[in-house]
């Protein structure tokens, strides 16, 4: 029995929208990627509860559980013992509050599954989490989603939006020779390169920093200023270094190009169009507790650089 997968996702929802209706195979495992993309896809065309058909009970229960069907402000009452353990609840990034709700309860998933291990790839996880939630909500602000699970010695993350994606936030803040979402996509997994940083550059260096948490503009509609932000923006470098560095699964999404890296090859591939981004990595807990050397560090930095040569 198989893993349901991004492509699945995004072909049942190509399938949404021409037939308004898709079952879900009673064959698989209802993973992370699956259930975050069609989230967003709902939560950005305001669908009905009954567009996703769910005929296996072990996979509505485990959407009960995960809070899946609070998209529709339904929250049955179930005892969640293990939330923030084998499992986070799947949520909603729409503002900076849940954002940072949703990232404690996945850091708290990572921690127990390594029984809270000292790595480096522990501490690397955790970090680019929060960078890739920050992006999320920044960018694809409400129709953003997060979660992880455990199966068997395996850690799964993934999150997904209906927001800009890479080639049009690129095109935004003014990187008019990237054309194709395969270019927008090598651009933003190299070391160094942020769109925040750009952004950040183009601003007045007068303008007054306000904090992050701060509603509105007290200072009047006429004064210019600017959000603080804790992240960089260069969450997607560090975790391409980081699955190559624990032998890991990524796959990223954003228009019509999905890249894929196992087993330390990166390739790209046409998809079902998708406006957005979708994130998924996969590693084996058991690997991620270890402690590995940064010896060959210089080796995979060539390989990541050879890619856009």
């Amino acid at each position: 029995m198989g893993n349901l997968s991004i492509l699945q996702a995004l072909s049942a929802c190509e399938r949404v929208s021409k037939d308004g209706r898709y079952t879900i195979p009673v064959k698989g495992f209802l993973t992370p990627s699956f259930i975050v993309t069609i989230s967003a896809y709902i939560q950005k065309c305001q669908l009905s509860e009954d567009t996703f058909i769910f005929p296996k009970k072990e996979h509505f229960r485990y959407l009960t559980y995960i809070d899946f069907f609070s998209l529709w402000n339904k929250n049955p009452e179930v005892n969640r013992v293990n939330t923030g353990k084998n499992y986070s609840l799947l949520t909603l990034l729409e503002n900076e509050e849940v954002t940072n709700q949703a990232n404690s309860q996945i850091v708290s998933c990572i921690k127990h599954l390594t029984d809270n291990a000292n790595s480096d790839g522990i501490d690397l996880l955790q970090e680019v989490v929060g960078e890739l939630h920050d992006n999320v909500w920044s960018h694809g602000r409400s129709t953003g989603f997060s979660m992880a699970q455990k199966n068997q010695d395996v850690l799964e993350f993934a999150l997904a939006d209906c927001g800009l994606g890479f080639l049009r936030e690129l095109q935004r803040v003014g990187l008019s020779d990237i054309d194709t979402h395969q270019e927008a996509i090598e651009w933003c997994i190299q070391k160094g390169n942020s769109s925040k940083k750009i952004s950040a550059e183009k601003e007045n260096d007068w303008c007054q920093a306000l904090p992050s948490d701060c509603i509105g503009n007290p200072m009047g509609a006429s004064a210019k200023y600017k959000k603080e932000n804790n992240h960089a923006g260069l969450g997607l470098a560090k975790l391409i270094d980081l699955v190559k560095k624990y032998n890991g699964e990524l796959q990223i999404v954003s228009g019509d190009v999905i890249l894929e890296l196992k087993e330390q090859n990166i390739y790209f591939r046409d998809i079902p169009f998708w406006q957005g981004v979708i994130i998924r990595c996969k590693f084996k807990i058991s690997k991620l507790k270890s402690i590995i050397s940064n010896d060959n560090q210089e080796e995979l930095d060539d390989i990541l650089n050879a890619l856009t040569e």
